[in-house]
């Protein structure tokens, strides 16, 4: 039986407790979390079943049984005779927390809190003596409960309890009666029922009983007649843009192994049959599928992308798991469940979608700015240098950089942070100390900009973040204010000064500019300003008071999100000004950060990706809701750096921190867009006198 003490709500059971051993595959790792046992039924049909309160269901010796945690309850399926039912065909949840559980002897409805509730057993018989069984299990729009049996005739169960039964022609295998279990509804919309079978898809008219029939190919036919499979196929509705003209089949690899496709025209769907006795496929984005299987002996994980409506597996690559299980589910975003004769079985993943770099337990380096040039080569600038990796290398080498006029190697631990300026023609690479260096990348030289020696301070300021404002002309953000530097007459000029009342003369963190609208967003230790460039107009959003500074309003980071709304990161916490305020109302959101010191923000369709001091969120624009991702999921690191987050020309996103950088393509993770809420089960408590718990 499975132990922990804790309840989560929403499908967050089973993990972070009891790890009893680490795997390791690929650049993935997968901790077996927990164990269940006690009671799972030997049956070839297993069901495995996650309930929307994180339960798990199965089918057992004592008929169906939930589990989480401490609890575990029995719900006993009895044939007529009073014999428990062990195998399960098909298992659903229904939209007022009821369950349905199909099998050989009868259709039974589960109330969790009251057990079963009825069962309906079907007429009709197979041939002169078999007794026909469900096997599939449908709710529809209307919350209408649509049973079907192998022999293809459908119950349906209105709210109000009245059943009515259709009834289809279909023809029936001869002598293979395991084929009629691979009968399943599909679809029930507007008077019409779509369902599978062995040879292939029917549409049928509720009232005229009218069939269209769309068969399967017949390499389908051929090898499932020969090697039978727990669920040989796989039904997929088209997330194509546009539908395809024709109806088309073929194979495809799966590294040694060889699935089948079939594509029809008038369905706009794909049927899929794979090499595997149970598998599940999650639709991601961008007609990319995340795939789990098992051929009883293992378990393996692959993405599987359509490419001009023709499957692949992606990298031809199946990473696997030397489990034995009958069944798989996918359980979150990282995170897989297994069930065997014996066990329960549930796997965390590191998330294969992330890839890390410049990442050495040895010898730490801190990561910084990061930018791409027209050729596609990736460039970061990290405490111990310069780092380069074009579009086919899989690794960062260092760049030797030297002086142009002594050739002098470049001085390690200064750089905070590179940026490409006068239409990328030239680099800029700067930090921790009060100079810039003009970078040539080509040459791999630099020449020295000593800008603040003019000032002659006892303490020149540091450069945090620079904006290329015109040809050859840089706004400074540093830590003594704003400045302007001409690259070509080495003029500085102090710019801190914004209006009359408003005067940046301590530390500047972030510079934005939103073209759209001319305004140049100013963040800092001072608060949150915006000047129009037109009109030389400046406002105040946030002002920390100098004898009594508030962290909240010390802002590191802005940007604009496809709504047009301004985000601003600060230390502790995420600020909001919206555009249908034009830009008039500010409001520190909450969103239960681990950590509210923000140092990044990359807005992506509708999402707005966030690097704190500790992990990587994901934040859902339309309804607020969030994924979080730490060292457990993937990440080189928990603590993410300041001015280290990119997006590239092809939407993959960069983070770096203080091992390495991350890389990743957001469109291929999954957003779990459910809040989870935590439950106490029990509470022990430990008496260290009585050496004993109670």
């Amino acid at each position: 039986m499975i132990k922990w003490g804790l309840k989560w709500n929403r499908r967050i059971s089973l993990l972070w407790l009891i790890v009893s051993s680490i795997h390791c595959f690929s650049q993935n790792k997968i901790n077996e979390i927990s164990i269940a046992d006690s009671g799972i039924s030997s049956s070839q049909n297993k069901i495995l079943f996650i309930d929307s309160s994180g339960f798990i269901w199965h089918n057992s010796l004592n008929g169906v049984t939930r589990e989480m945690g401490n609890q575990k309850e029995f719900y006993k399926l009895k044939t007529k005779n009073g014999n428990i039912i062990e195998e399960v065909y098909d298992f659903i949840e229904t939209k007022n927390g009821l369950f349905w559980a199909l099998t050989e002897f009868g259709a039974f409805e589960i109330d969790p809190t009251k057990g079963v509730i009825q069962c309906l057993h079907p007429t009709e018989k197979i041939g002169e003596k078999r007794d026909s069984w469900f096997n599939s299990a449908y709710e529809d729009a209307n919350g209408n409960i649509w049973l079907g049996t192998c022999t293809n005739t459908f119950y349906c169960i209105r709210p109000n309890q009245e059943t009515k039964k259709y009834s289809f022609n279909v023809p029936l295998p001869k002598d293979n009666l395991h084929l009629l279990l691979i009968s399943k509804i599909l679809n029930i919309k507007n008077q019409q029922i779509t369902f599978l079978t062995y040879h292939g898809i029917y549409v049928g008219e509720l009232e005229s009983k009218k069939l269209t029939f769309h068969p399967l190919p017949n390499f389908f036919l051929n090898k499932i007649e020969k090697d039978y499979k727990d669920r040989p196929f796989y039904y997929l509705k088209s997330h194509q843009n546009i539908p395809y003209k024709e109806s088309y089949s073929g194979k495809f690899k799966l590294q040694k192994k060889q699935g089948g496709y079939f594509y029809d025209k008038n369905l706009e769907a794909f049927v899929l049959q794979l090499p595997f006795f149970n598998y599940k496929l999650k639709y991601t984005s961008k007609n990319t599928y995340k795939l789990i299987a098992t051929d009883t002996k293992k378990i393996y994980l692959g993405t599987i992308e359509f490419r001009n409506g023709i499957p692949i597996l992606k990298n031809n690559t199946l990473n696997s798991i030397n489990v034995s299980v009958k069944e798989v589910e996918f359980f979150q975003n990282n995170t897989i469940i297994g069930i065997s004769p014996e066990k329960i079985y549930c796997f965390q993943l590191y998330n294969n979608s992330f890839n890390r770099f410049l990442s050495n337990k040895n010898k730490l380096i801190s990561t910084r700015g990061i930018i791409e040039d027209d050729s596609l080569n990736t460039y970061v600038a990290a405490h111990y240098g310069l780092y380069k990796k074009t579009i086919t290398d899989s690794i960062f080498s260092k760049i030797e950089l030297k002086n142009t006029t002594n050739k002098d190697p470049f001085y390690e631990g200064i750089i905070y942070d590179i940026e490409f300026i006068n239409n990328e023609s030239k680099v800029i690479l700067y930090g921790f100390a009060n100079r810039l260096f003009d970078v040539d990348l080509k040459t791999n030289t630099f020449n020295v900009h000593p800008i603040f020696n003019e000032l002659k301070l006892k303490f020149p300021p540091t450069i945090i973040d620079i904006l290329n404002s015109n040809y050859n002309e840089l706004l400074l953000a540093t830590t003594n204010g704003l400045f302007k530097y001409n690259l070509s007459t080495k003029k500085l000029i102090y710019t801190g000064n914004l209006s009359p009342s408003i005067s940046l003369n301590k530390e500047v963190n972030y510079l934005f500019l939103d073209k759209e609208n001319n305004n140049l967003w100013i963040g800092g230790l001072q608060g949150l300003y915006k000047k129009n460039l037109k009109t030389n107009k400046a406002v105040t959003y946030l002002k920390n008071d100098n004898s009594n500074l508030d962290m909240s309003k010390s802002i590191k980071v802005i940007t604009k999100d496809s709504y047009g709304n301004i985000w601003a990161g600060s230390r502790d916490g995420l600020y909001k000004i919206s555009a249908k305020s034009n830009y008039k109302d500010i409001e520190l959101k909450d969103f239960g950060l681990k950590n509210n010191n923000i140092v990044g923000l990359i807005p992506h369709g509708n999402f707005l990706w966030i690097s704190t001091f500790n992990g990587l969120i994901q934040l859902n624009l339309e309804n607020s809701l969030t994924n979080h991702y730490y060292e457990k999921d993937g990440m080189p690191h928990n603590e993410f750096n300041a001015k280290s987050f990119y997006k590239a020309k092809n939407g993959t996103l960069y983070f770096g921190g203080l091992n390495g950088i991350v890389n990743f393509n957001p469109d291929e993770l999954i957003f779990n867009p459910q809040k989870s809420s935590i439950y106490c089960s029990y509470i022990q408590k430990y008496n260290p006198e009585k050496k004993e718990s109670y």
